[in-house]
């Protein structure tokens, strides 16, 4: 296990890390520490550090994109709440933003973010790094071109030359493009070396394969394989979900990214970072 500014980072290598980490005592030691979050009447508030703004503040922690369990309990959607009052960003932003801190110390540095009409746009901006932000907003766009207002980007096909920026970060973008291997291996390349990618996107390591659940057909139409799934956009209605992501895409990814490419889990009690499945992959460019 390895600390980046108070969060507890586990990397895996393969399924067996995981089902090992699964069974441990720091698990068991993490859920014991959750147990005051997940019994508090909603809205709870838990004091953290907040790696954007790098304030102590009440995170605020909701319902909101929770599910009722089987047994009629609920799931908190942990990596969408957990949100910085100041910065109004959620928790999966604000580890974003602890590794960016970490990465670039006192300095700031050229960021490409794959949102623009967001909070965490506006937080990283002023904060000063040097922000290049893009949507997608429909396949019938040109990538690289402007519409008002907002630069068009398709992850899997990027417009910037290669090693663009000193860091890169595509936060639950992957899992509904029809081919995330496509994007990881854009988002390398536009890094430039001696940078850092954060790509975070739902990840089901009970599972031993990824579940396609629609593809992209000859004629450009979606086909639902499975009953579409969405989630929440910020331009917007929803986004389909076009995988639910295992192990067997983090194999490829290895393939293609030997060397570059960590698969890890986070957690921190200090900086409000809660759940099991907080999963993430840190890119790196010599």
């Amino acid at each position: 296990m390895k600390m980046v500014d108070g969060v507890e980072i586990i990397e895996f290598r393969h399924k067996e890390d995981w089902v090992d980490y699964a069974s441990s005592s720091s698990v068991r030691i993490r859920r014991s520490a959750e147990l005051e979050l997940i019994r508090s009447p909603y809205p709870a508030s838990l004091p953290g550090i907040c790696g954007c703004c790098g304030k102590l503040q009440n995170m605020s922690f909701g319902t909101w994109h929770s599910r009722l369990t089987e047994r009629g309990g609920i799931e908190l959607a942990l990596s969408e709440t957990g949100s910085c009052p100041e910065c109004r960003i959620n928790s999966r932003m604000r580890f974003a933003s602890d590794i960016l801190r970490s990465h670039f110390a006192e300095t700031r540095g050229s960021v490409y973010l794959t949102e623009r009409k967001t909070n965490f746009f506006t937080a990283l901006s002023a904060i000063g790094h040097s922000l290049v932000g893009s949507e997608f907003l429909g396949s019938d766009k040109n990538s690289g071109e402007e519409y008002d207002g907002i630069i068009h980007q398709d992850v899997t096909k990027l417009t910037y030359p290669e090693s663009s920026f000193q860091a890169v970060v595509c936060l639950d973008v992957v899992e509904h493009v029809h081919d995330p291997l496509a994007a990881v291996l854009e988002l390398h390349r536009v890094l430039s070396p001696g940078g850092v990618g954060i790509v975070t996107f739902p990840f089901f390591p009970y599972q031993e394969r990824t579940v396609v659940r629609c593809q992209i057909k000859d004629d450009g139409t979606v086909e639902h394989l499975l009953p579409a799934v969405y989630h929440g956009n910020p331009l917007g209605g929803g986004a389909l979900v076009f995988n639910d992501l295992s192990w067997d895409f983090w194999e490829k990814v290895k393939e293609n990214l030997v060397g570059y490419c960590r698969l890890v889990n986070y957690w921190s009690l200090y900086r409000c970072h809660f759940g099991m499945n907080r999963f993430a992959l840190i890119l790196s460019k010599k």
